[in-house]
């Protein structure tokens, strides 16, 4: 799919095209896990931020067919069904022009209000009812600079086509992936601190507030996708050295970094690095894997701290005389590009 043109877009006050509302706050505590047909729709990341389905007061039910942001954590949503919220903080925003309220075109206004809000927040200066009225959301025009509904449906039909296409050629490459690992024989060894694999570097406080000009530079931050990178930035200062693994606190999303970047620091969300000598990109790819399985029991309850991490262990494969088998990594990661690339 070609690149979006952007030269027919603009802004436009979110709050002329939302209401916006507060959700109700219904905490974990409150609530009894699969016991109803409701979303239980938190902040998180992951599986459309549904952790549970419930049974609840309905007087406290959130109207779906909505978008909803996590207050605390800006995590945008669409929400196709009825729902309850964890958090008051948490904002509902509801299209006014309510013919408009398709699942597609809302698809849409979730990406774009990513692009349009996501800079402008963060742990520390959360969003708003009231700061939210002041944004504007960059979407297409019509020659009549009004919001072009039809492009925002018309391109999700097309990426969504594009999906199922890939779909089907990742399923015919479930015929060729590798028989599962054994990994009953491999060792158990500390991810960083003393005696761990890793040394383990905490950034400098930064948030992405503090850089507002497109760049060459990757910000690394707690994030699930794009190998943790938030955006491209302009940067003058000194970057952390790449040719490393980055943590998130959250979800433990581990990602190998190539490049130098710049990684989210401070308190709260930011993100650790390990850093070892002589790190190949396809061993610390297989490590990741490893990492990821392991640290996915942090949420945002239970952040993953340095502290922490020195105290998680792993297992990796190992030689006969029980040391790291770095070789074996390196090998299973080229079988699996080996296979891509004949699939391809």
């Amino acid at each position: 799919m070609s690149k979006i043109c952007a030269e027919k877009w603009k802004d436009f006050p979110i709050k002329d095209i939302f209401e916006v509302k507060n959700t109700h706050s219904i905490m974990k505590k409150q609530i009894k896990e699969n016991s109803g047909k409701y979303p239980y729709v938190t902040s998180s990341e992951g599986n459309n931020s549904v952790v549970s389905y419930i049974s609840y007061d309905i007087t406290q039910i959130e109207k779906g067919n909505s978008i909803l942001i996590g207050g605390k954590t800006l995590i945008i949503t669409y929400q196709p069904k009825d729902y309850f919220s964890n958090d008051s903080h948490n904002l509902a925003l509801y299209l006014i022009d309510e013919t408009k309220r398709t699942r597609n075109i809302q698809l849409f206004l979730v990406t774009a209000l990513r692009a349009s809000i996501k800079h402008l927040y963060f742990w520390g200066d959360s969003i708003s009812k009231k700061a939210i009225q002041k944004d504007v959301i960059f979407l297409p025009t019509t020659s009549g600079e009004s919001p072009d509904w039809d492009y925002m449906e018309n391109y999700i039909i097309e990426i969504e086509r594009i999906v199922k296409t890939t779909l089907k050629r990742l399923q015919l490459l479930e015929n060729i992936r590798t028989k599962k690992i054994d990994i009953t024989k491999w060792g158990k060894f500390s991810v960083c601190g003393k005696g761990g694999i890793f040394e383990i570097i905490q950034p400098k406080a930064r948030k992405l507030t503090e850089y507002l000009n497109d760049g060459i530079v990757p910000f690394v931050t707690s994030g699930a996708f794009n190998n943790g990178i938030e955006k491209y930035v302009e940067a003058e200062e000194e970057l952390d050295k790449g040719n490393c693994i980055t943590v998130s606190a959250i979800g433990g999303f581990s990602f190998y970094q190539k490049k130098d970047f710049i990684g989210r620091g401070g308190a709260g969300s930011a993100i650790k690095i390990l850093y070892k000598d002589k790190l190949t990109e396809k061993a610390a790819l297989f490590i990741c894997a490893v990492l990821q399985k392991t640290l996915s029991k942090y949420d945002y309850t239970t952040m993953l701290s340095g502290d922490k991490l020195k105290k998680e262990y792993i297992y990796l494969p190992v030689t006969q005389d029980k040391k790291i088998d770095w070789k074996y990594m390196e090998n299973y990661i080229n079988g699996m590009y080996e296979r891509m690339s004949a699939w391809v």
